[in-house]
């Protein structure tokens, strides 16, 4: 895999391919389409995705960071102005090597805006992602991350990690 090859892209709406639903076409089962493929030479492209509603990409992506599968994340803001904290939270958790992160409120030249938390130090991952269950009373599920220059939490207030908020910590 050389990362400045042109590469094809694997772009579909996020939560119809994937490792976990069995699915005996081939073009919707990412384990049998990665078998006849491989992991590499072609680029997973993850399109509107949202941090507060992780659950439709948050697994499936620690199963392509694990097997070295390149991933784009493309998170569809709101606003030029929003805040990224909750959507590079997400990315932070399920980050492996050749995975990029990207933000925009559309496609044309006008849609792409620098965010000054492109400028942040996030670092290396020191270790995978954790999942925790918040204490009691809470509900919900959460996963953690650390990294050289941060740690990472990402708190859903359902299991079906729905209504998602990212936070990012500094050392």
């Amino acid at each position: 895999y050389q990362p400045s090859a042109l590469l094809p892209m694997l772009s579909v709406v996020h939560d119809k391919v994937n490792f976990f639903e069995a699915n005996e076409k081939a073009y919707l089962n990412e384990r049998r389409m990665v078998d006849k493929m491989g992991t590499g030479g072609w680029v997973r492209y993850y399109e509107f995705v949202r941090g507060e509603t992780a659950y439709q990409v948050l697994e499936n992506m620690k199963v392509e960071a694990k097997m070295g599968i390149p991933v784009v994340m493309h998170v569809y803001m709101n606003s030029a102005d929003e805040d990224l904290t909750t959507h590079i939270a997400l990315f932070l958790i399920v980050r492996g090597d050749y995975f990029f992160f990207m933000a925009s409120t559309g496609w044309f030249d006008d849609d792409w805006h620098w965010n000054q938390a492109y400028d942040r130090e996030y670092g290396r991952p020191l270790a995978p992602p954790r999942t925790f269950v918040p204490p009691a009373g809470e509900g919900g599920i959460g996963w953690t991350r650390n990294y050289t220059h941060c740690d990472v939490t990402l708190l859903c207030e359902h299991a079906n990690a729905t209504g998602c908020v990212g936070s990012i910590d500094f050392k």
